[in-house]
């Protein structure tokens, strides 16, 4: 099976233009959460001074580092998506099949992609010299992720179907917004204590519980607030850019689609000589 251009096109166009409506948000309040764990600011610090900058200094937020890292993360994220959505939908899969290649899928790629961010992050906004992010953050970091991306691609559409049916739209918004938010409540002492995994190396275990408990509250709000455009909103977002790309690229320039090599075998030649021998006999 071969995808074709136009289709892949359109996937990758809607996936950027959906991370770059969402990443400002996600990057302020990522900042934010891993600054407030390692003590350099509180969240709220980090925030004011964020959005500041987004709004006084537009051009130099849009450069930042932590903004092109959120915008490479969830536009990587997407494209996933939509390429799993695309192949999907060529094969004609079950629903059963569909949910599995898109946990998969998706969860692979933005696992690696956010905890590579995440490394980053920390070494940029967490407290010490910079050094090398040890092995129980990145766990538990790829953990916190892969609950995030099964209750967004995989437990909202459960949710919506269990609560009011498929054929509600209303429903499928509603889960697909509270689900991912709803698990961050969930996942966020993993984040934490991975953050402090790295911010503490020497910490015994009840100073992390301590410290766990002390962050957790505002820790899971701030969590929440971000998850809610990463997968809350981008994947309404997502849906609607797909579909606009896909009418533009795949109706009006089918020049664009990689060929398919054909398996049939062409019939209609022998046609003009079968009409060709009945008109002499009737002659």
């Amino acid at each position: 099976m071969l995808l074709r251009a136009n289709e892949v096109i359109s996937d990758v166009l809607a996936a950027s233009a959906t991370a770059f409506c969402v990443a400002p948000a996600i990057s302020i309040l990522d900042q934010a959460i891993v600054q407030n764990a390692s003590g350099a600011k509180t969240l709220g610090e980090s925030v004011k001074d964020s959005a500041r900058q987004l709004i006084k200094k537009p051009t130099t937020f849009l450069k930042s580092p932590a903004f092109l890292l959120l915008w490479g993360v969830y536009g990587g994220t997407y494209v996933a998506v939509n390429l799993a959505t695309t192949i999907c939908d060529r094969r004609n899969v079950t629903d059963e099949q569909r949910h599995m290649v898109k946990f998969v899928g998706v969860s692979s790629v933005n696992l690696g992609l956010n905890v590579s961010k995440d490394r980053i992050f920390a070494t940029m906004f967490g407290s010490g010299t910079p050094r090398p992010v040890p092995m129980s953050s990145i766990g538990t970091f790829a953990l916190r992720d892969s609950m995030t991306v099964f209750a967004s691609f995989n437990l909202a559409p459960i949710v919506a179907d269990a609560v009011a049916g498929a054929e509600i739209a209303g429903a499928r918004t509603m889960a697909q917004l509270f689900c991912p938010v709803a698990m961050q409540w969930l996942s966020a002492p993993l984040h934490l204590m991975g953050l402090n995994w790295y911010n503490q190396p020497t910490a015994s275990s009840s100073e992390r519980l301590q410290f766990i408990k002390r962050e957790y509250f505002f820790t899971a709000i701030a969590r929440s607030a971000r998850i809610l455009p990463a997968f809350g909103i981008a994947p309404l977002l997502n849906a609607p850019f797909r579909t606009f790309a896909r009418n533009i690229l795949c109706e009006e320039h089918s020049s664009l689609a990689v060929p398919v090599p054909a398996t049939t075998v062409p019939v209609m030649e022998a046609r003009p000589m079968a009409t060709s021998y009945q008109v002499h006999s009737r002659s």
